[in-house]
C-alpha cells in the first residue's frame, strides 16, 4: 500500500529537519577536535579557546582511533585541558562513533590511570554545576 500524499509530505518534512542533525553528527564523528569544541560548553564553564596544543592532542588521539598510531605518550603542562580531552572527550567520542572496529565504537575499553586527587573535586564540581540544577547541587 502506497503512502498518501500527506504521509509522504510529512516524511519529507521530517527528513529535511533531520538533515542538519545528520550533517552535524557526521562532522562530530569525523573529527575529535570538532567533538571537543562542540562538547566543551557542557563540560567546562569557561569558553573553549582554540590552541595548538589541544589541536595537536586531538589530531594524535584521532590517529590512534584510526589505527595510524599504535602507542602514544602525552606530556602536557598543567591546566591545558589534557584531562578533559583524554579522559572525558576522547572516550565519549570513540564510543559514540558509528564506525565499529576494534578501535572505534561502544565495545572499546579504556585503561585510565588515576588522576591527581586534587583534580577530582574540580572536575566533578564542574560537571555537577553544568548538569545539576542549583536546588540539587548541595545534595550531591
Amino acid at each position: 500500500m502506497e503512502p498518501s500524499l500527506r504521509e509522504r509530505l510529512t516524511l519529507q518534512v521530517i527528513a529535511r529537519a533531520m538533515l542538519p542533525l545528520a550533517q552535524e553528527r557526521e562532522e562530530l564523528e569525523g573529527s575529535l577536535l570538532s567533538f571537543v569544541e562542540g562538547a566543551w560548553g557542557s563540560l567546562d564553564p569557561a569558553a573553549y579557546q582554540a590552541c595548538w596544543a589541544i589541536d595537536a592532542l586531538c589530531e594524535y588521539l584521532q590517529a590512534v582511533t584510526e589505527g595510524q598510531i599504535k602507542k602514544l605518550l602525552v606530556n602536557f603542562p598543567p591546566r591545558c585541558g589534557k584531562t578533559l580531552v583524554t579522559s572525558v572527550c576522547f572516550p565519549a567520542w570513540t564510543w559514540a562513533r558509528n564506525e565499529r572496529t576494534y578501535l572505534s565504537g561502544p565495545q572499546v575499553r579504556f585503561l585510565s590511570p588515576p588522576i591527581a586527587q586534587s583534580l577530582v573535586p574540580e572536575i566533578l564540581g564542574q560537571a555537577v554545576q553544568n548538569h545539576v540544577g542549583p536546588e540539587h547541587q548541595d545534595a550531591v
